[in-house]
């Protein structure tokens, strides 16, 4: 009986996608689109843009510092975002913030509506993210 079903699927296991995809040649072209897009030109509310600056501080500490203490540097207009945005991406890195002089500054800095935050290692800028801020 088992000899029976193997060999009765024989021929669906080595038929593949034959039996299933239609016959011809394919379309021609780009089926998908798959360029990337800009996520931060749909931010419309400062916590929006705290959360995305959240998310992508967490890879770049995970790359290239994960658990070593990061000293704030900011202006006074955006202080309070770079402290929210780098205490909450601690939780999952392990970054600690620090008064002391250390090779790894976050800062931060806002423009009119522009806010710019970069991460640098011994002055040296390793990654940086720009976002508007739709302002009420």
């Amino acid at each position: 009986m088992k000899k029976f079903v193997i060999f009765a699927l024989l021929p669906v296991i080595l038929g593949g996608c034959s039996l299933f995809l239609p016959s011809g040649d394919p379309p021609e072209g780009n089926i998908l689109n798959n360029t990337p897009q800009n996520n931060t030109a749909s931010l419309r509310k400062p916590s929006e843009a705290i959360d995305y600056l959240i998310s992508a501080l967490t890879m770049a500490l995970l790359e290239k510092c994960p658990g070593t203490k990061v000293k704030l540097g900011t202006d006074h207009a955006s202080a309070n975002m770079a402290f929210k945005i780098l205490h909450e991406s601690g939780k999952i890195t392990g970054n600690t913030m620090t008064y002391a002089d250390t090779d790894w500054v976050f800062k931060s800095a806002l423009s009119g509506n522009d806010l710019s935050v970069s991460l640098e290692h011994k002055g040296v800028s390793v990654w940086g993210e720009s976002v508007k801020l739709a302002m009420p």
